[in-house]
């Protein structure tokens, strides 16, 4: 017995020029006729500048997004959607943009196609926007999920390398959100869906393996064959997610721990690529794992290891782990375990210990290899 299962229909990384891309995309729009009308293309200011305004692109219609606030979000729709029939929406940005285009595209069940100048994470390709609220207050949203993905390797490389390291810090997170997966799975019989946990560890593991043996410092991570692993490693985590129906394969107590810093400490709120990952040594640390091989990646690639780095006290991420289990109902390494302050303050300190003794080990072999250099 087989199943259907809809995927984007382009799902491709490229090295020509930028105007060859809004190109490609403009040759499938037509193939698709989805190129009737006019299209509807968000993107920044900034990146018009950059690249668009000298690319010739018909029957196009530019709205520029300044933020995700929902109440931004709707004007858009209002004043550009509403009484008009654009058959597609391109989002050509960051996250913030592709999140945008992804909830227009919902509200008007339009076609998105996803053009990401960055790989800061897999809301790339995901069926979910995480948008801003009248609070103030970041909200994961159903969205649509993109029937193309289309990335330039010149314009990605060119974006700040800090998105690049936070796009690895979230797939990365996926090696526990999977584990939470498994263990709701064998305590509380939760449905796994093969395919779905299939392709999104096969995902992460690819990538793991690369991070292991080819990068050897944040430079590396720029090449073009791990940025292609990177690209489509974030695409299939949000095809995981639509074939799952919910986040559940890209999302356990690792992104509960970095909504609850959101909510609770929204003026500190960072990237969320950086908050996931060291989510993800915790939650790794709570089930007991050896997480130094994770550590010494994370350090290479410019990803935080402390709650230091994320601008917090040790105050604020004991309080925010304690509150991750009430951000939302799902079955966690947090049900299987006593959560409570002594053992969130013990795993934050492990942490930091391991941190720093890597720190020592590198600062050692540096000091031994300068001096055979200097003996040589």
């Amino acid at each position: 017995m087989f199943r259907e299962i809809k995927v984007p229909f382009r799902i491709r990384i490229n090295d020509d020029d930028f105007e060859s891309t809004i190109n490609e995309i403009i040759i499938h729009c037509m193939e698709n006729r989805l190129a009737t009308n006019y299209s509807l293309i968000l993107t920044t200011k900034h990146l018009y500048d950059l690249y668009l305004r000298k690319v010739n692109i018909p029957n196009a219609k530019f709205v520029f997004i300044t933020d995700t606030r929902i109440s931004t979000i709707l004007k858009v729709y209002n004043e550009y959607l509403l009484g008009n029939s654009f058959p597609v929406i391109v989002g050509i940005g960051g996250g913030k943009v592709i999140d945008a285009a992804k909830y227009l595209g919902f509200l008007k069940a339009l076609p998105v196609i996803s053009v990401p100048t960055t790989l800061s994470n897999d809301g790339i390709c995901s069926p979910v926007s995480v948008l801003i609220d009248e609070s103030g207050k970041r909200q994961s949203i159903r969205s649509t999920m993109p029937i193309a993905v289309i990335g330039n390797l010149d314009v990605i490389r060119k974006s700040p390398i800090k998105y690049i390291s936070a796009g690895i810090g979230d797939m990365l997170a996926k090696i526990s959100s999977l584990k939470d997966w498994r263990l709701a799975h064998e305590d509380i019989g939760e449905n796994i869906d093969d395919t779905a946990y299939l392709l999104m560890h096969t995902a992460v593991m690819n990538l793991l393996r690369k991070l292991k043996y080819e990068i050897d410092n944040i430079d590396d991570v720029l090449n073009e064959s791990f940025l292609n692993e990177l690209f489509y490693a974030l695409t299939i985590s949000g095809i995981s997610m639509y074939i799952t129906g919910s986040s559940r394969p890209a999302s356990g107590a690792e992104h509960m721990i970095s909504h609850a810093i959101d909510y609770l400490y929204p003026h500190k709120s960072g990237i969320h690529g950086f908050q996931v990952a060291y989510g993800t040594l915790i939650t790794e640390a709570l089930r007991g794992e050896d997480i130094s091989e994770l550590v010494e990646i994370f350090k290479k690639v410019g990803l935080p290891t402390s709650y230091k780095e994320l601008n917090l006290t040790e105050e604020e991420i004991v309080n925010a782990v304690l509150y991750a289990p009430r951000i939302r109902n799902r079955y966690t390494i947090f049900n299987r375990i006593n959560l409570n302050k002594r053992l969130v303050k013990n795993t934050i300190e492990k942490v930091e210990k391991i941190s720093q003794s890597i720190n020592m080990k590198r600062e050692y072999y540096e000091k031994i290899a300068c001096y055979y250099k200097v003996r040589w």
